[in-house]
């Protein structure tokens, strides 16, 4: 991508606000309807503010069928928040381990450069990317783009029946923690309650939560 000094950064500053077009650039096949009103849920960046003055509203809920693109756009969300604030800490926890590794490496491979294969969107943000040989198959993410020390990762997700670490976040993403096998019996879907209700003491003052899944239960979190 070939861009003149203008034009680069317009583009950088039309990936830190408008989620749809961070999408598309990604390769995503997003469209306009519903994606941008999908997108519309998250908190709209503005990276003249800090992180806790972004939205006065700290807690969103949105709830759709499956195969609707929601976890997807929950990551390239993800990805808006890390070019935006490179000192943030992200959290992703998710029903079972196997979607939270997918979440992992799908937001590791937004930032991962292949050699001579890099991105638009790495092109964009070098400063934020790892080299493929750097890079763990699974576990945290840290970006080279921090600006400071935190003992926490830039992101890093768990399945939530997992043992939390006593790490903090700003973001906690609660993405698919219902699912089928744990909303079947009044016992599992109480479970996920409590332990959804334990790791939202992990977010920080000024922090936000963004829960989004299907609904499987009247009873469910």
């Amino acid at each position: 991508m070939e861009l003149s000094d203008k034009a680069k950064v317009e583009a950088q500053l039309r990936c830190k606000t408008d989620l749809l077009f961070l999408g598309r650039l990604l390769g995503y096949d997003l469209v306009e309807q519903p994606h941008r009103e999908m997108c519309g849920f998250f908190v709209a960046k503005d990276p003249g503010k800090t992180l806790g003055e972004q939205n006065e509203i700290k807690e969103r809920q949105m709830l759709l069928s499956r195969g609707t693109f929601k976890s997807t756009i929950d990551v390239i969300d993800s990805a808006q928040w890390i070019i935006c604030f490179p000192d943030v800490r992200i959290l992703c926890l998710t029903g079972e381990q196997g979607l939270s590794d997918a979440f992992s490496d799908e937001l590791k491979n937004i930032f991962t450069v292949r050699e001579d294969d890099e991105t638009d969107f790495q092109q964009l943000f070098p400063g934020f990317c790892i080299p493929a040989r750097g890079r763990d198959a699974l576990g945290p993410f840290v970006t080279p783009a921090r600006t400071r020390f935190y003992k926490e990762p830039t992101f890093w997700s768990s399945s939530i029946a997992s043992r939390l670490p006593g790490w903090h976040c700003n973001i906690l993403k609660l993405d698919d923690v219902v699912n089928p096998e744990n909303s079947e019996s009044p016992d599992q879907r109480e479970k996920v309650i409590r332990r959804v209700n334990m790791a939202r003491k992990l977010r920080d003052p000024g922090g936000y939560i963004d829960v989004i899944g299907t609904p499987y239960d009247p009873d469910d979190y």
